[in-house]
């Protein structure tokens, strides 16, 4: 918690409760992530397996775009997916993003694929 905590104090943006409306269950975080030596802006869900299907990911993918847009003034996202996760590469899929490249993830022994895309106008 402290270190999302400090995110927000040092970059001005972090990951939020992903929440459902009519239930008041916790679902999962989203939100937007850039850490020192990050590729760049990083928009992320996180969203609980029972809860994967209903359009909670995308959703809250496009709120995080659209905030990063106008409160931020960012004009580029990106989301970092591993290979495997075909779920989570329809979902950038969804929020208009298109595989830009490859990084390995600092820390890690791992390669995933930058999604990306401009956020010159509001999010689809």
């Amino acid at each position: 918690m402290a270190y999302f905590v400090g995110h927000w104090e040092l970059r001005g943006c972090g990951n939020w409760a992903l929440v459902e409306q009519d239930t008041g269950e916790l679902v999962g975080r989203a939100g937007l992530y850039y850490p020192e030596a990050w590729p760049g802006l990083e928009v992320g869900w996180l969203v609980g397996r029972r809860h994967w299907g209903r359009g909670f990911a995308p959703e809250a993918g496009r709120a995080a775009m659209e905030w990063a847009r106008t409160a931020l003034g960012a004009d580029h996202v990106i989301s970092l997916i591993e290979d495997q996760n075909a779920r989570s590469q329809r979902v950038a899929e969804k929020l208009g993003m298109s595989v830009e490249g490859r990084t390995r993830i600092v820390n890690r022994q791992f390669e995933v694929r930058i999604f990306g895309t401009e956020l010159g106008s509001p999010v689809p």
